[in-house]
């Protein structure tokens, strides 16, 4: 019988006793609980990526990692000091990302080349179905079996006007804000997309 081998993990409560380090590389600075430190490199716990949208310090996930993070330290163009408040919101950020608030999901990934759009009707799926048709989400235009899977909201900009004398409306969704169903939590998309 093969059996995988799998890495043990540490308990969070011992991560969270792990110092805190900021590094900055050619994408940022990055930050998270230092594990252990070799001549190579570090293995960062929870890492976030810290961007400056206006006034604001954003934490981000690192794609694809749910746990930690080795970084190599031939990526790192040097390291400084973690400013107070930037490590109060980091230990924040860290209460998020235990309890699961970064979780990859399953989702459904569309690439293909620029080209005449036509449908799947052609082929006939297994079983003799016929497959849904592809509809466009009104939002990020990706073309998907169900458009309403990325959540689109019509937003409109509340004190605005536009030239026809309506509050001007746009649609966003989960691939340009990431944070939509928080911010509208039981929205229902409309059906038909017109509505």
């Amino acid at each position: 019988m093969n059996q995988e081998a799998t890495e043990r993990l540490p308990e969070w409560r011992k991560i969270r006793l792990f110092p805190v380090r900021m590094y900055q590389t050619s994408s940022g600075p990055i930050m998270g609980h230092a594990e252990r430190e070799t001549t190579g490199g570090v293995r960062l716990w929870a890492p976030a990526r810290l961007s400056v949208m206006g006034v604001n310090v954003v934490y981000s996930p690192v794609a694809f990692c749910e746990e930690y993070l080795d970084l190599w330290f031939r990526l790192v163009a040097g390291t400084n000091r973690v400013p107070e408040i930037i490590a109060g919101g980091y230990l924040e950020y860290v209460k998020k990302f235990m309890e699961g608030g970064y979780k990859m999901l399953p989702m459904v990934l569309s690439a293909g080349i620029p080209g005449k759009e036509h449908s799947v009707k052609d082929a006939p799926a297994a079983g003799g179905e016929e497959p849904a048709p592809l509809e466009k989400c009104p939002a990020c235009q990706a073309m998907l079996s169900n458009w309403q899977a990325h959540y689109p909201v019509l937003e409109i900009e509340a004190g605005a006007v536009s030239d026809s004398g309506e509050p001007p409306r746009r649609w966003v969704c989960e691939m340009s804000a990431p944070d939509i169903r928080e911010r509208y939590p039981n929205y229902t998309p409309p059906r038909p997309l017109d509505a």
